[in-house]
C-alpha cells in the first residue's frame, strides 16, 4: 500500500497535486509500482465501480482500481 501512495503521490504531485488522478494519469501510476494494465483493462474496471467518463480519482479509488487489476492467487 506504501509503494501505491508513494506512486499516486508522484503522479499527483507532476499534475499540480490536487489530490486526484484523471483517468489518462492511471497507467502512469501504476506503472511506477510495476502494474502494465491496458487501458481497456483499467477502463472496464472503472466501469464496474460505476465512475463516469472524465471522472478522476483519489488515492482510496485509485488503491481499488489495483486491487481489482490484480490477479486472485
Amino acid at each position: 500500500l506504501d509503494a501505491l501512495q508513494l506512486a499516486f503521490s508522484r503522479v499527483d504531485n507532476a499534475n499540480g497535486g490536487t489530490g486526484q488522478l484523471p483517468f489518462d494519469q492511471l497507467a502512469s501510476a501504476f506503472g511506477q509500482v510495476g502494474m502494465s494494465p491496458t487501458a481497456e483493462e483499467i477502463e472496464g474496471v472503472v466501469a464496474q465501480m460505476g465512475k463516469p467518463a472524465g471522472a478522476t480519482f483519489v488515492f482510496a479509488e485509485f488503491a481499488q482500481i489495483a486491487d481489482m487489476l490484480s490477479p486472485v492467487e
